[in-house]
């Protein structure tokens, strides 16, 4: 009998929808899923003298499904690159480490502005004995670019004639418009050569969670081409990804930005309040096509990137304000970062992300007193639009990481 501790979950990139490339897959950790062959069938209506249903006639096949994932670092890039359809793979990070300096409104020194494009965020440190003020550390939105120097959001809070060793880091995808898809299969590995294999996978949501005293988990959707029963990995082989641990929400929650300009996204500011509860959703809806003569699907569209979310805070005279943008829908910028911590006991990297949705608009707050002895929460749901600018154009959402 097999034991739902002992399947495995792969996954390979297709360069062609519905075709798998002969190369290894990547095994992956997941917590549960489903990856169902989507049978269509009828029965026919033709009468029979003996008064019994006529036969069930297959009409088509769907197949879809969807995975829970506890969120670790860099293992489920790919999904966050398909459910925004990036256009482009990871932009080459900045490269400056070295001696720096710090004014009111810059980072400066030698080369640092080499792969920064206004709009990008990226994360700022030195050593602790390089004397740079804590105030200077930590994720800055980039609002100008000149030689050897660029102007950030939120603003340097003191200023430093030279630093030590200062790194400046970060690379980053945006929502586009490619088409993505992939072969996802399954090995039952307490049984002989039984594989699940389901190609043409094109995700259709990608969800966030950070939930008080939880793990961070990441669930993706989709919907695919074929379904099979197989003897062997697809592509041939399959391999692990590389270990990462997860993170609670404890650990890996970092900090909230909201910049207060009606979605031109400029002018960043840590929230000091605390963030009670947060969510992000994408959405990527798929219209799966098919002719006349075919069981299954024959090619794939996707719609547009929906991008909304929630956020939690407690009722006090700061966030005050934000129920103030609720009611006059007010439109601005929201960011938030993750750590996963040191990914590298070598040189010491550490995994951070920074999820940026230049503009949205608060959509709901149910206003809701939960009596006697509770704390009042606002409970804010968001949708997300174009706003800022990340090189000339407006974009939805930018994920960064470092």
């Amino acid at each position: 009998m097999a034991d739902a501790n002992k399947e495995q979950l792969a996954y390979l990139a297709e360069s062609t929808w519905g075709t798998t490339p002969t190369s290894a897959m990547t095994i992956i950790p997941w917590v549960s899923g489903a990856m169902a062959s989507g049978l269509d069938t009828t029965r026919s209506n033709s009468l029979r003298t003996d008064a019994q249903l006529s036969s069930s006639i297959q009409t088509g096949s769907s197949p879809s499904g969807n995975f829970e994932f506890e969120m670790t670092a860099d293992t489920y890039d790919d999904f966050l690159k398909s459910v925004i359809r990036t256009d482009a793979d990871w932009s080459t990070s900045p490269t400056f480490s070295g001696t720096g300096a710090v004014t009111s409104t810059q980072f400066t020194g030698t080369g640092i502005h080499t792969n920064v494009a206004v709009g990008q965020w990226v994360y700022i440190t030195a050593p602790t004995v390089s004397g740079l003020a804590a105030g200077n550390t930590g994720w800055f939105k980039v609002t100008a670019v000149a030689t050897d120097a660029i102007t950030t959001s939120p603003a340097p809070s003191e200023t430093d004639a030279s630093v030590a060793n200062m790194t400046v880091d970060g690379s980053y995808i945006t929502n586009g418009s490619t088409l993505s898809s992939y072969t996802f299969a399954q090995n039952f590995s307490d049984l002989s050569n039984k594989y699940h294999t389901t190609t043409g996978c094109r995700l259709n949501s990608g969800n966030l969670t950070f939930t008080p005293n939880g793990i961070v988990t990441f669930g993706v959707g989709y919907d695919g081409k074929a379904m099979t029963q197989a003897t062997a990995w697809a592509g041939g082989s399959a391999s692990a990804a590389a270990s990462k641990d997860v993170a609670s929400e404890v650990t890996a929650y970092e900090s909230a930005y909201i910049s207060a300009d009606a979605g031109t996204a400029e002018a960043y500011a840590k929230v000091t309040e605390d963030v009670l509860e947060s969510s992000i959703s994408l959405a990527v809806e798929n219209r799966p096509q098919k002719g006349l003569g075919s069981i299954g699907n024959t090619s794939m569209a996707q719609n547009s990137v929906d991008a909304t979310g929630s956020i939690q805070f407690y009722v006090n005279a700061n966030t005050w304000a934000y129920e103030g943008y609720f009611l006059a829908f007010t439109k601005f910028g929201l960011a938030q970062s993750l750590n996963f911590g040191t990914a590298d006991d070598v040189t010491s990297i550490t995994d951070r992300y920074l999820i940026e949705f230049p503009k949205i608009a608060l959509t709901t707050e149910p206003g809701a007193n939960s009596g006697l002895n509770t704390d009042l929460v606002y409970a804010f749901d968001f949708a997300a639009e174009p706003g800022g600018t990340i090189g000339s154009d407006a974009k939805t959402i930018t994920i960064t990481k470092t």
